[in-house]
């Protein structure tokens, strides 16, 4: 059969015609409910916000190759779904032939935004973050920090904290800051006044863009940067700088749980309270693929687990971390698209009880589900939780 590709561009067939001709539509990223895997559905978008499986990965599939074989599809409509898409990557994690639905999802995405087909919501989102400089917060980001004392010239690492961090409500970089002080860590803070390296940007389909502002970063500090390791706080901030630039960053969890962890390691961490803490670890997408049990190079997710392991720390989700777990709906556009939809996918993770401590990895994700909670006490970050339930000592 000859085959029309006209109507998709060819680079994202030549890519992705695999994808499109072997989906057997099994509906595994539709409605899959596997106990005994800890699946429990994979779409938060079909979940909690729109039930027809054209927002789904397998739809996403199905709309590229409609279009690959010539016909004609609303573009607009097609545009509302797959920016109406938080990018967990679920429906690749549980795909059985290892398709990539969420990688099709994200290349029309480009190719539409490209296009000015991009829905006027993404767009108003987008030009927001250009005008202010950065993707969160606004002007007064940095009232309470003076950055100038951590101008360290010969310090171990570069700390990048990124804009989620320094949200006021979250006050996650206060912490980061508290932490690395604590534990004798020589660092350098990078200029708070370029604290944007444009990762939502990428999300929201200004591809170019957000690659320009991930480089600028750092060209005042080029010396600096080469010399010394770069640790970043946000994980959407530090794949985006690993994916833009010529650096390799290290996340801040890992980098601290590293140093905790260590044989050689001369710290000393005791909880505070003389009480069994429990704890509900909430999984972040941006460690998706990285979720799984590898001994020799393990997640910062299951590193942090070992760590806690270490104390009477309870921890109530036992499969954590899930390959297949829904996402809290603060990555994607999803937020710009339906900002309630994504209010109420966090919140829906939340626990009911009150002793319960909820923990995340990544500061985006806290920042969301605090902001959907309506309260900055509903989850902690990583560094805030190891400040105010450790003593930590030499």
């Amino acid at each position: 059969m000859v085959i029309d590709k006209s109507l998709l561009p060819d680079k994202i067939f030549e890519q992705y015609s695999t994808d499109l001709y072997h989906c057997a539509s099994c509906n595994y990223c539709v409605d899959a409910v596997w106990p005994d895997r800890n699946i429990n559905h994979v779409c938060v978008t079909l979940q909690h916000h729109e039930k027809n499986p054209s927002y789904s990965g397998r739809g996403f599939i199905e709309a590229a190759r409609f279009l690959a074989e010539g016909n004609e599809l609303d573009l607009a409509s097609l545009a509302k779904r797959v920016f109406t898409c938080t990018g967990c990557g679920n429906c690749d994690t549980v795909c059985p032939i290892d398709l990539r639905p969420s990688e099709v999802g994200k290349a029309l995405r480009e190719w539409l935004s490209e296009e000015g087909l991009a829905p006027k919501e993404v767009v108003a989102s987008r030009s927001k973050i250009l005008s202010d400089g950065r993707a969160y917060a606004g002007s007064s980001i940095y009232s309470d920090i003076k950055y100038t004392e951590y101008a360290e010239t010969d310090c171990e690492i570069n700390y990048f904290p990124g804009c989620s961090s320094n949200e006021n409500l979250l006050k996650t970089v206060q912490s980061d800051l508290k932490l690395m002080d604590l534990l004798r860590v020589k660092f350098r803070y990078l200029d708070p006044h370029n604290n944007c390296c444009g990762a939502v940007l990428k999300e929201l389909g200004e591809e170019k863009e957000s690659a320009v502002w991930a480089q600028d970063l750092f060209k005042e500090d080029q010396q600096s940067s080469r010399r010394n390791s770069l640790v970043v706080s946000g994980y959407e901030c530090c794949n985006h700088l690993s994916n833009t630039t010529n650096r390799e960053p290290v996340s801040l969890p890992r980098w601290i749980l590293s140093r905790l962890l260590s044989k050689d390691s001369s710290t000393k961490l005791e909880l505070r309270t003389k009480h069994s803490v429990r704890v509900n670890l909430l999984e972040t997408c941006q460690l998706k693929k990285e979720s799984q049990i590898n001994r020799s190079n393990p997640s910062d997710e299951f590193l942090f687990r070992e760590f806690l392991e270490g104390f009477d720390i309870i921890v109530l989700n036992e499969h954590y971390p899930s390959r297949h777990a829904l996402c809290c709906g603060a990555s994607g556009s999803m937020k710009a698209m339906q900002p309630t939809s994504a209010s109420v996918m966090a919140t829906d993770k939340l626990p009911t009880e009150e002793d319960v401590i909820s923990i995340t990895l990544d500061p985006r994700c806290a920042l969301h589900y605090c902001k959907s909670a309506n309260s900055s006490n509903a989850v902690m970050s990583f560094s805030t939780f190891i400040c105010e339930y450790f003593a930590i000592s030499d």
